[in-house]
């Protein structure tokens, strides 16, 4: 294949997704369930990429990353790796939120859902919409007949809001490299990850052991 491509990935969700997109065609899509291992799993998925489709690494004109919400760990590691095969191979890299990838091609106003878990959701309404953490019972829409549900809890939340729901068009590694070709002449600052909230992680109650030079 002679075509200059698009590479796009998510490491942001319970998988490791990869794609390539010559314009806005998929040539090739990998795509693994995985918790733990994410840095491990991505390099050799887009390496299969590669030899699928024949291309090479300099063919590779622009790269698209996710940047969440998600798993924390999952997003540094997508977002680090963008940003270091950008500045290797020259070329821009181009962040893209999951609430862009999960609304991408829906027809109506899109409510995107992302579970944030402790009975909570990413939630963005509209496309031009803020996104925000909410409980999942207290999510407020607004009045119309043109809305759809897309994600977590979209079948439970459009019964109750009297909505349509739909499933994404395209898994996230398709997704951010379908968006990211139509944005790449765009100008963008590097990606940077997308937190709605501060990580549940907690520091040390105690002090570090002391430590003692033996030198």
């Amino acid at each position: 294949m002679s075509e200059r491509a698009i590479l796009g990935f998510d490491t942001s969700s319970g998988f490791c997704s990869a794609a390539l997109a010559v314009g806005q065609t998929i040539v090739a899509h990998r795509q693994e369930p995985i918790q733990r291992g994410r840095a491990d799993h991505l390099f050799p998925l887009i390496g299969e990429l590669l030899a699928d489709t024949e291309l090479n690494w300099h063919q590779i004109e622009a790269i698209g990353v996710g940047v969440g919400p998600g798993n924390f760990t999952g997003i540094r590691i997508g977002v680090s790796a963008a940003r270091g095969l950008a500045l290797s191979l020259g070329v821009p890299a181009i962040g893209v939120d999951r609430f862009d990838m999960m609304s991408l091609n829906q027809p109506c106003t899109t409510i995107v859902t992302i579970s944030a878990k402790g009975g909570k959701v990413f939630c963005r309404i509209g496309a031009d919409g803020t996104p925000f953490v909410a409980d999942i019972d207290s999510i407020e829409v607004p009045n119309s007949e043109n809305l759809i549900f897309v994600g977590q809890n979209a079948g439970a939340l459009a019964k109750k809001f009297r909505a349509s729901r739909s499933d994404p068009s395209a898994p996230p590694g398709q997704a951010v490299a379908l968006i990211a070709a139509s944005r790449k002449s765009e100008t963008y600052s590097r990606p940077t990850p997308l937190y709605l909230r501060p990580p549940n992680a907690t520091p040390m109650k105690a002090a570090p052991p002391e430590t003692r030079s033996t030198c």
